[in-house]
């Protein structure tokens, strides 16, 4: 369990942290045009940290919720990500500062998850076989 909860934080993060460079790149930049680089880099590096510390407390609190919640049930059924769906919508709230925002967030992905989990992997063409290679069949160039 815990190298899924690190796998889902460090992909987390590698998101944020590409969000925060694209949050970033809209962020005011006087700094940078008073001629204080400095200043307008540490905004930008904060910028950036802070989302990917986000994302990945947000992937881990899934994962562990998720796992938790698995292992307490016994089973994988269709409501086992509700938990950590609300644990991740908790981190959210958390970094807003507001409840509301907490539950919206974690029934929002509670939503999404059970939705996803209804529509099976060969709803989005993840359950089918990957076609097998065969060399003979292959263009002459």
């Amino acid at each position: 369990m815990a190298e899924e909860v690190l796998r889902a934080a460090a992909a987390g993060g590698f998101v944020g942290s590409v969000a925060g460079a694209v949050r970033a790149t809209w962020v005011d930049a006087s700094a940078v045009e008073r001629g204080n680089s400095a200043a307008a880099l540490a905004k930008v590096t904060r910028l950036i940290a802070s989302h990917a510390l986000i994302f990945a407390a947000t992937g881990a609190a899934f994962v562990a919720g998720d796992k938790m919640s698995e292992a307490l049930a016994g089973k994988r059924d269709l409501f086992t990500a509700v938990p950590g769906a609300f644990a991740a919508g908790g981190v959210l709230g958390t970094a807003a500062r507001s409840l509301p925002v907490a539950l919206g967030a974690g029934a929002l992905i509670s939503g999404s998850v059970v939705a996803l989990e209804l529509a099976g992997p060969k709803a989005w063409g993840l359950g089918k076989e990957s076609p097998k290679y065969d060399p003979s069949k292959q263009v002459a160039t």
